[in-house]
């Protein structure tokens, strides 16, 4: 994982390395494709989706929740340094 891999990055590689759209994906996760292209731009979806992203994408859902909780833990940390310190990133 690199410093500035995503999770929408690294699903979206996936997809296009599997040869699916936006629309195949989603019916094989059961989610729509405006959802999911929400998630490639940077949304962070439940684990239980990120699971059957991985599922659907033969990748290693441990790999894809790790990005999943460390872009959350991010979005997070930055929330209390504005909340409480003040601080904008």
């Amino acid at each position: 994982m690199t410093m500035n891999e995503t999770l929408g990055n690294r699903i979206k590689q996936l997809r296009n390395a599997k040869g699916l759209t936006l629309a195949k994906l989603g019916e094989q996760v059961g989610s729509g494709a405006s959802y999911l292209s929400q998630v490639e731009s940077g949304a962070i979806p439940s684990p239980s989706m990120v699971v059957n992203l991985a599922t659907a994408l033969d990748a290693e859902p441990a790999d894809l929740l790790k990005l999943a909780c460390a872009e959350k833990l991010e979005q997070l940390a930055a929330r209390v340094k504005q909340r409480y310190l003040g601080k904008k990133r």
